[in-house]
């Protein structure tokens, strides 16, 4: 910017010139201290928020450049057009008459907020990771050359000295190539350290600059420089993957071949062996939160609740409609169905055609159900009558029951994330086990009253439950701090019970009085409904979301279920 910074503008313009200590982003002027406290209170000014010089100077170039006028017609901004993706002015509308024009502070309030700025955060920190993974999986190759290099050494001396001097020059030949070899793999690996450094180092600059603009730049700054921040973030993660395809971080193995003729080493003997380097796949796996290795290639599109539609694929059949109490459901990958049913305490699998039911009873009374594998499923199991409450695993394939984990109350929904099962558990909140260790819990503090049905779901960083008793559906971090209540009208939604979030993080919910399926908006402010009784609901208890096929599963408490495409106009 053309503009001194070191000089209060105000004074400035009066002739005066005095030291600026401030910037106000709004006026995009430097004031000095006086005209700060003039600036709180004159109304024009007085929601001003300056910030002061030496952190705006700390904001990048593309930030401090960014106008808060109109180029063309120096006029404020006021409208965001989301076809050419760009601010305008009043005066501008004219030329984006067709366009679909958005007022400004509706997308630049909470910019600070955004799922955008999100993104690129857990992109920088997953970038992060990956560098430095693929560093540590780099650096030990180092080792593990040079254990082999000892080893191969270690066989050649073993042989030599077995055997005359007449080896000597092929000893000496043998150890040469060895150390050629293990330096050529060493030079190789070096250069690849060096590029994810340098990597690293860029990497670490964009994430200091993304906590640089939410502390120093206004909204309006924000919003327009994540662009550039995030077309720096998907250069870089680019050339990472780009390493990843082109081989170049294949792991290194030096190999030495040992001629088995050296043992007849009297006879006509030209060679000790031969030496090679092998390159063999990496397991590196790079992290991915929110499904980054989708965002590598592609920006995620924004949905729009409005476009769902859901049409109807099966129509499953499950028992006796007079005995059962359907509470859960689920689909494998592979495309088998389970379903509880709560009065007899059994777990009934299907096919998405609905045929042939197999039933399989537990000892005690069945909640929620999901599945671990293709051969194995975990229950929430309540015994009434000793007040004793678990986390089952059953081999429903077998039709046999594995184990069975105590938990300190009694569990509703249950819902798998990673390598993480999520548990609503009646007085405590949310338990969070580990597969890895069934016995670890750690507890999400989140408040369940008595009979309230919660159910479950997890999507990237956000956990999704009901709330059967308080007509409610609650949205929190892993940490239980509360990001959004949806709360409407009865007629709407009333007695909320089974919860599902697609890939998009669009959350679908039952609710059982209402009998009706909902599509929730991401920020929990808009919604839709998909299903009503008309569609064959009556009492729905349960829902699931197959990602991988892209279709919803709707269990009535006595049945039927419904298994249904989702469409998007």
């Amino acid at each position: 910017m053309e503009t001194n910074i070191s000089i209060c503008g105000s004074c400035s313009f009066r002739h005066t010139t005095k030291v600026s200590t401030h910037w106000c982003p709004d006026c995009e002027e430097a004031i000095c201290d006086e005209c700060r406290e003039h600036h709180k209170v004159l109304r024009i000014t007085r929601n001003h928020i300056p910030i002061p010089i030496s952190k705006y100077k700390s904001l990048p170039s593309f930030v401090t450049d960014i106008q808060q006028s109109c180029i063309y017609h120096n006029k404020k901004y006021q409208q965001y057009c989301s076809v050419h993706d760009v601010p305008i002015c009043y005066r501008c509308i004219k030329d984006h008459g067709k366009c679909n024009v958005i007022p400004l502070d509706e997308i630049v309030d909470n910019a600070k907020t955004s799922e955008q700025l999100r993104d690129l955060e857990v992109r920088l920190a997953d970038l992060i990771k990956n560098v430095d993974n693929i560093k540590k999986h780099t650096e030990a190759n180092v080792a593990t050359i040079e254990d082999q290099k000892r080893k191969h050494i270690a066989e050649v001396k073993k042989l030599r000295s077995d055997i005359n001097k007449m080896l000597d020059k092929l000893e000496k030949d043998i150890l040469e190539s060895l150390e050629e070899k293990a330096n050529e793999c060493g030079e190789k690996i070096k250069e690849i350290i060096a590029v994810l450094t340098e990597r690293e180092t860029a990497t670490v600059e964009c994430q200091n600059m993304i906590e640089n603009i939410k502390q120093n730049a206004t909204d309006f700054q924000t919003f327009i420089g994540l662009k550039d921040v995030e077309e720096k973030v998907s250069e870089k993660e680019h050339l990472l993957q780009s390493l990843m395809e082109t081989n170049a971080l294949d792991q290194l193995e030096l190999v030495c071949f040992v001629d088995t003729e050296v043992c007849n080493i009297l006879q006509v003997i030209k060679q000790f062996g031969s030496t090679e380097i092998r390159t063999h796949a990496n397991d590196i796996c790079l992290s991915r939160t929110k499904d980054i290795q989708a965002q590598l290639l592609l920006q995620r599109r924004d949905h729009n609740i409005n476009d769902l539609g859901l049409r109807l694929l099966e129509k499953i059949s499950i028992g006796s409609t007079f005995s059962i109490c359907i509470r859960g459901c689920c689909i494998s990958q592979e495309g088998k169905i389970l379903f509880t049913d709560h009065n007899t305490g059994s777990v009934y699998t299907t096919d998405a055609d609905g045929f042939p039911t197999k039933h399989m009873s537990l000892r005690l009374m069945t909640f929620d159900v999901v599945f671990i594998d293709s051969q194995t499923a975990a229950v929430t199991l309540s015994d009434t009558i000793t007040k004793s409450f678990f986390l089952g695993i059953i081999d429903f394939k077998n039709r046999t029951h594995k184990a069975e984990f105590a938990l300190p109350g009694r569990p509703y929904g249950i819902t798998r994330d990673g390598n993480s099962l999520f548990i609503c558990v009646e007085g405590y909140g949310i338990c969070e086990k580990n597969m890895v260790n069934f016995d670890t819990c750690s507890v999400i503090k989140c408040e369940f009253l008595e009979d309230s049905y919660s159910y479950i779901a997890v999507h990237a960083d956000k956990i999704y439950y009901t709330n059967y008793t308080e007509n409610s559906v609650f949205c929190c971090d892993r940490n239980g701090s509360n990001v959004w209540t949806f709360f409407r009208d009865v007629s709407i939604l009333q007695e909320p019970m089974g919860i599902t979030v697609d890939d998009d993080g669009i959350v679908y919910v039952v609710g059982r009085k209402t009998a009706n399926v909902l599509a929730l908006s991401r920020d929990g402010n808009q919604h839709k409904e998909l299903l009503t009784k008309e569609d064959g609901l009556c009492l729905p208890s349960a829902i699931f979301c197959d990602k991988q096929n892209k279709s919803i599963l709707v269990a009535n408490l006595r049945g039927p279920a419904f298994l249904y495409n989702i469409s998007r106009d």
